[in-house]
């Protein structure tokens, strides 16, 4: 078997675990919205290949590339933020929390 299948074989299951994580992780808490971006992420690139194959248009192959790119990044950088801001409010209530116990005492 060729070196080709086995790339398009890995690549095909690999986007499809990344799309079809962030989707899921989206529809089961609608509030983790930067899994959108996530998703765009991922199907640039496919999209682009598909065009590379179809078209024979090289230039947009790398156009969604980028575009996939810059996606995945934002998404990645609006989850961090999300944590982080999940986090802030949850050391936030332990420590109302703390302090409600030591008033009691």
């Amino acid at each position: 078997m060729s070196v080709r299948v086995y790339a398009i074989v890995l690549n095909s299951v690999g986007g499809l675990a990344l799309i079809g994580g962030a989707l899921l992780s989206f529809v089961w808490d609608r509030s983790r919205s930067y899994n959108l971006f996530i998703v765009v992420g991922g199907m640039l690139p496919m999209l682009g290949g598909s065009m590379l194959g179809f078209l024979n248009y090289p230039d947009a192959f790398f156009e969604f590339e980028l575009g996939g790119t810059v996606f995945l990044f934002l998404g990645f950088v609006l989850s961090s933020r999300y944590i982080s801001k999940r986090d802030g409010t949850k050391a936030a209530e332990a420590a109302m929390s703390t302090a409600s116990a030591e008033v009691m005492k």
